[in-house]
Formats: structure tokens, sequence, C-alpha cells
């Protein structure tokens, strides 16, 4: 049986690799906003980002801004699964220094009543919608939020590295609204439950 490591097991291994398009055997795969990106363990879709000079008096460091990036993820598996905000990371372009790890790994100061927490369950089947926030480079409007499979095989307690995962954007694109979900004119859009777990 295959067991997911969280981003805390598997960091030094995820800084080795963030950089990298892939190793061994690992393939990269990608999509786009509003998207759903499956993994080995859950799935997750990007669908709105911004760019914020500041937010709650926190700016970003040495004059990077800051990145907010709503998404939703889910739990494909069939148990519970711990997630933590930094399995996922940013990246801009393709130097070894051209990513980071969301803003949770520099200070504990909540940025956002929607930002995720460092670390949240996910029962089967369940879902949590909230935001990521990252310091990136003030000129970049390009951007992927990865991730990767990390696993052990079962009673093995090495780390096992599989495939990558993609979401491109530019910021200033926005999902657009599923097939039957396009609210009635001078309707609002129903409010999303950000918690359903």
């Amino acid at each position: 049986m295959k067991k997911i490591l969280t981003a805390a097991a598997a960091g030094l291994l995820a800084l080795s690799v963030a950089g990298c398009s892939g190793s061994g055997g690992a393939k990269t795969l990608n999509g786009g906003i509003g998207d759903t990106i499956s993994t080995m363990f859950f799935d997750y879709t990007v669908t709105t980002a911004r760019l914020e000079d500041e937010m709650q008096g926190m700016l970003g460091h040495d004059g990077y801004k800051l990145l907010v990036v709503d998404v939703t993820v889910t739990n494909s598996s069939k148990n519970a699964i711990t997630m933590s905000d930094s399995d996922f990371f940013i990246s801009w372009g393709e130097g070894d220094q051209d990513y980071d790890y969301p803003i949770s790994m520099y200070t504990t100061t909540q940025l956002s009543d929607r930002q995720l927490p460092a670390q949240y369950d996910l029962g089967e089947a369940s879902s949590k919608s909230g935001e990521l926030i990252f310091a990136v480079p003030p000129e970049k409007t390009d951007f992927a939020l990865k991730t990767q499979d990390y696993y052990t095989e079962g009673d093995s307690t090495e780390a096992v590295e599989g495939d990558i995962y993609s979401v491109t954007f530019k910021i200033g694109e926005e999902a657009a609204p599923a097939e039957g979900e396009t609210p009635a004119e001078g309707e609002a859009p129903a409010e999303e439950n950000s918690d359903s777990n």
C-alpha cells in the first residue's frame, strides 16, 4: 500500500527537486487556471490569483510582493489524509532559486481570513478551499503552483519521489464558471463554502 508523506517529512527531497522538471521516472503534468489536477492522493484547482503589496501590514521581504493563490484541495484517496500548505510551492522561472514555499514557512502571522492553515486534515472525499500566500519578485506575472507525490511503499520508510504537478497562470486570469453555474443577470454569484470538512 502506498502512504502519503507530508511536506514536513519530504521537505528535504522537495528542496532538491523544486527547480527541476522531474527526477528518475517522474514526469511533470501541467494544467491551467480552473483545471482540476489529480495527484496520487488529492485533487487541486486554482481559481484565482492576485498580487498584493502588503497584507495585514506585512510587506513582501526585500521588495517582493505577496502572491495570493485561491485553491481548492480535495482528498481523492480512500483514507483521511493530513495536508500541509507547504505541500505546494510556487515557481516563476527555471533557475535553481526561482521558487518558494508559502509565507507560513517564515511567519506565524495570519495574513488573510481565508489563508489555508499550515496543516489540516481531510476526510475521504472532503475538500478545503482557501488561500496560499507566497513572497514573489515584484516584476513577475507568470507563475506555476506545483506539488509532487511523495510516498512510502509497504513497510519501507524510504521516500519515493513521484510525478510533479503544475498549474501555470498569469496574474489577472480567472476560472470561467462551470456550465450551469453562471448567475442570472443582476444576481450575485453564490458564496463558496470554504471548508466542507
